[in-house]
């Protein structure tokens, strides 16, 4: 009990999400499908996070002072919910909704949006945070599964069906990538996986237990974990940002409804104001210049792209590199555990005892001569 007070690492994992949960699945099915559930809370991570940074930065602001309705939908007489349209189309729900100009008379007294708040800008650069903080987070993610690569799997035989991990977690990568997909559309999409993710929980936990056996494929928890996060994030990620950065780069918005109606793309407000900010602020001048002569530099650019993937590509040797020392290390330790098993089998034997490494093939004499 002490050492788990004054460990935050094991009060950490256990108030994780579903941890009781997880641990029960583990016992009765083996860590290939615990696998599937770990990789399921990790999408929900994800789409808290990128949910709290558009309500904070996008969607309350844009609530605090909204815009009049352009038109009058009702309910009855079209399917709304299933559609897209009728009331959901005024909402926060859709990019439609949003304005495009500075919220200049927000309410003081409401302490919820900022004067001369500009909604267009806010959009950007808060669609650009989340996916640039997600993408930190699967680097990091894919990291630490290729360093710390150790599996244990326990599993029971029942005559059930067999619960299939690979289709299930590649419906759930197909959710998730069309919700990286539609951000830019619908910022409130993240809270709508978020209320999918936790229903599908309980839904696949409650039919894993009632009519599922273990796989008769011992799966390596590890390496599923590792390769989940790989398609996840190439191409599932890469290829939602590709197209949400050529969006906002190439396609001319909407001229009725959204936050950039008067422009001729989304990424040209953005290139407007840094440039702009130099001399409206002097103070910002640094900014406005480091944009004109370093991130609008294509030689820039193709410089920063190469140092940035040789630093990755260090790193990878330095994982591969540690991976190594631990398999060195795990092998001492079977060696150590054989030679001293065999020891406590011939305490005063006067004949030698020859052993076989199964990992190294080296030849170790045991015993008295």
């Amino acid at each position: 009990m002490i050492r788990s007070i004054c460990d935050p690492v094991s009060q950490q994992k256990s108030i994780q999400l579903w941890q009781g949960v997880l641990k029960n699945i583990s016992a009765h099915f083996g860590t290939g499908v615990l696998s599937y559930f770990i990789f399921l809370r990790r999408l929900l991570h994800f789409n808290i996070l990128l949910f709290l940074i558009n309500g904070l930065f996008l969607i309350l602001p844009q609530i605090s002072n909204p815009p009049s309705p352009k038109n009058k939908h009702t309910t009855t007489a079209d399917l709304w919910m299933l559609t897209g349209m009728g009331v959901l189309t005024d909402s926060v729900m859709f990019y439609g909704h949003y304005a495009n100009s500075t919220n200049e008379n927000c309410q003081a007294e409401t302490k919820l949006c900022p004067e001369n708040y500009n909604i267009p800008l806010a959009y950007i650069f808060t669609i650009g945070a989340g996916m640039f903080i997600t993408c930190v987070l699967l680097v990091y993610r894919f990291k630490l599964k290729l360093l710390f690569s150790k599996d244990v799997n326990i599993t029971l035989r029942k005559r059930k069906l067999e619960f299939d991990i690979a289709r299930d977690v590649l419906e759930l990568i197909y959710g998730q990538t069309l919700v990286w997909f539609g951000v830019l559309f619908s910022p409130l999409l993240p809270a709508v996986q978020i209320g999918k993710l936790f229903l599908l929980f309980y839904f696949k936990k409650s039919s894993l237990m009632m009519n599922f056996q273990p796989p008769r494929k011992h799966w390596r928890a590890t390496q599923m974990s590792t390769f989940f996060i790989k398609l996840l994030f190439f191409p599932s990620f890469t290829g939602a940002l590709a197209c949400v950065i050529y969006t906002m780069w190439r396609v001319r918005p909407s001229s009725d409804c959204g936050p950039f109606s008067n422009l001729h793309s989304m990424l040209r407000l953005g290139k407007k104001w840094i440039r702009g900010l130099g001399r409206s602020k002097p103070s910002m001048f640094w900014l406005s210049w480091a944009y004109n002569h370093l991130v609008d530099n294509p030689l820039f650019l193709f410089i920063t792209a190469g140092l940035f993937l040789t630093i990755i590509y260090i790193h990878m040797q330095v994982l591969d590199g540690q991976k190594m020392i631990i398999v060195r290390l795990q092998e001492q330790i079977d060696n150590v555990s054989i030679m001293s098993l065999v020891e406590n089998c011939f305490p005063r034997g006067d004949q030698n005892v020859t052993t076989r490494s199964k990992f190294t093939g080296n030849t170790t004499l045991v015993g008295t001569p």
